[in-house]
């Protein structure tokens, strides 16, 4: 439907931009003149394209632009005298000027009336539309509402580029250049004569602003529009340079000689100039970066407002378009071990310069930043900057994986917590509660025959015996696997020296436990099981299936952490095969927060102390 509706807007645009392009070419008597018929003409080829290519993005703008197009459309057919009075065009031109165009403008992109400052601001255009419509060129609302309009959308498009979404302050500079270009050129075009030159250059600029409307829409990042800007107006100040250059030499010369300087004169005045031009174009380029990119020469600045953009989201993306932002980069990316995180710009020719982010003495992940035309590093202003927010960035990246990792440890506490839950339940469901069934139909069995059979009762009191006795080695059982009577009874050490003395070889021998446990301090219940139960584990799979007689198992602590290491002196080389226990053990260690190393014939375990 909407690719419909959009064909369908195409088509009325096209038809009403071939009528006000036929209008444009005929000049009956006491119409408007080629020039405002001629602009009008492409005002509507200008906006209709950026309307079409743009509504299904940005609606509103979109829209508007249209309206834009159409408005100009008809001025040019009410100024070639096919319809109306050329007063109407004079007023529809008015309300496109103070109305329809700053409106689009307002609401680029993606602005909606929702907005307050938007929405202040289409109140006082629209109040200027209305007027415009109902009073026409009058002379006082003419010069009130010119002056005004623009200072509306000078204020929404500043605001919107120092406050605005992150995502869509490169589009909003890309429209500000346009504009601001397309204003620069026409308006001293207004005052010089008409030329076919003149309106050839005035047509070019006046398609300027439309066309970045598009770019800034569909394709903001086909160019650093920041560097873009910087450049632009470099190259326009040494072009103005270089002119006035020209012309006080030229004017110098007349001075001197008395008499109009010849052909062959002005052209070796305007070579050396030439000449001069890409020097002078380099030192402004300086002199721009020092003006306009003002946060990378203050590094406190920059990091002051990275540090802002980065404590409003937690998004890497957004990060790192706020980098950008800051230094002005055309692209920067995050990767770590795993692969890419994130990347915002376009990778450019000139290659990237890779930074690593560490946390402390660990590499977490690495930052490669775009380089500049003619940069083979980040410039001193750059590197200044970079020092103060790497390490923010590298604390951004470490949380962020540090709350995957909690998730990920959350997800297998409700994991481990659900199996226990499912153990216990299988156990009493299909063990201890068939067991107390019997017990109780024992016991009424036994009651109905107390006195009429008292030899049968006895048998069944004896049976009844066995099966209490049963329960309770359950019961015993389970309360075991919650945690290990023998903990409360004799303590971690002497429980674990206990539990050596009973394993045996695969080949029948009595394997030698040598338990060396440095003084502990007192440890949580949960710390105790998970080390108890990950040395009886790693203990089990020595006696079945390493080939030594002898392992060690080392106990101590070392800067605030627990440190459990269990060897079996073995000849195999091999690493022990992942399977249950060696999970059980990485699961009770992950738990508390620990890590879980194995390798040939080897555990090691550290668990943190807090």
């Amino acid at each position: 439907m909407r690719q419909r509706g959009t064909v369908v807007l195409g088509a009325g645009a096209l038809g009403l931009l071939t009528l006000a392009a036929c209008a444009s070419l005929t000049a009956p008597p006491g119409t408007w003149g080629t020039d405002q018929r001629f602009a009008s003409a492409v005002t509507a080829v200008g906006w209709s394209a950026a309307g079409v290519l743009c509504v299904r993005r940005a609606r509103l703008f979109g829209v508007l632009s249209l309206a834009v197009a159409v408005a100009g459309a008809l001025c040019a057919l009410i100024g070639a005298g096919w319809i109306l009075q050329v007063e109407t065009a004079d007023r529809l031109g008015l309300v496109t000027l103070v109305a329809l165009l700053p409106a689009a403008a307002v609401c680029f992109p993606s602005g909606t009336a929702r907005a307050p400052y938007v929405a202040a601001a289409l109140v006082v255009l629209g109040a200027f539309g209305v007027i415009a419509a109902v009073w026409g060129v009058n002379p006082w609302f003419v010069q009130t509402a010119t002056l005004t309009a623009p200072l509306i959308v000078v204020a929404v498009v500043w605001w919107r580029i120092e406050r605005g979404p992150v995502d869509e302050r490169d589009a909003v500079l890309w429209f500000a250049l346009g504009m601001g270009g397309s204003v620069l050129v026409v308006i001293p075009l207004a005052f010089l004569a008409h030329t076919i030159l003149a309106s050839a250059v005035a047509a070019f600029a006046l398609l300027v602003g439309p066309a970045s409307a598009v770019v800034g829409v569909r394709w903001p990042e086909v160019r650093p529009v920041r560097v873009v800007l910087v450049r632009s107006v470099s190259v326009v100040m040494a072009a103005v340079v270089t002119i006035s250059l020209f012309l006080g030499v030229a004017a110098l010369m007349e001075l001197t000689s008395g008499r109009v300087p010849t052909l062959g004169e002005l052209s070796f005045v305007a070579v050396l100039c030439a000449v001069v031009f890409a020097p002078i174009r380099r030192t402004l380029d300086d002199v721009s970066d020092r003006l306009m990119l003002g946060d990378r020469v203050d590094p406190v600045a920059a990091a002051a407002r990275f540090a802002d953009e980065l404590s409003h989201s937690d998004d890497p993306v957004v990060a790192l378009r706020g980098l950008r932002e800051v230094l002005w980069l055309p692209y920067a990316a995050l990767a770590d071990a795993g692969g890419p995180i994130a990347r915002s710009g376009t990778e450019p020719s000139e290659g990237t310069y890779r930074l690593p982010l560490q946390v402390g003495d660990h590499a977490v992940a690495t930052l490669d930043i775009g380089l500049r035309p003619g940069e083979t590093g980040p410039a001193p202003q750059d590197r200044a900057v970079l020092r103060m927010v790497v390490p923010a960035l590298a604390q951004a990246v470490h949380a962020r994986a540090l709350a995957a990792a909690l998730r990920e440890s959350r997800e297998h506490v409700v994991s481990a917590v659900e199996d226990d839950r499912r153990r216990l339940q299988h156990d009493l469901h299909d063990g201890l509660g068939p067991t107390l069934t019997g017990v109780a139909y024992a016991s009424d069995a036994a009651r109905n025959l107390v006195h009429s059979d008292p030899h049968e009762a006895e048998a069944l009191l004896v049976a009844l015996r066995s099966d209490i006795a049963a329960a309770i080695d359950d019961v015993r059982r389970l309360v075991d696997g919650l945690r290990p009577p023998v903990l409360d009874q004799v303590g971690l050490v002497p429980a674990l020296r206990q539990h050596s003395t009973h394993l045996f070889t695969a080949e029948g021998t009595r394997l030698e436990v040598r338990l060396d446990v440095t003084p502990l301090p007192t440890l949580s219940a949960a710390t105790e099981v998970a080390v108890y139960r990950i040395v009886t584990e790693a203990l089990t799979n020595v006696a079945r299936h390493a080939r030594s007689p002898v392992a060690d198992v080392s106990i101590g602590t070392s800067d605030g952490r627990l440190q459990v290491f269990v060897d079996d002196h073995g000849p195999n080389l091999e690493p022990w095969v992942p399977g249950v226990g060696l999970s059980s053990m990485r699961e009770r260690a992950e738990l508390l927060g620990g890590t879980f190393d194995v390798t040939a014939g080897s555990v090691r375990v550290e668990i943190p102390l807090t």
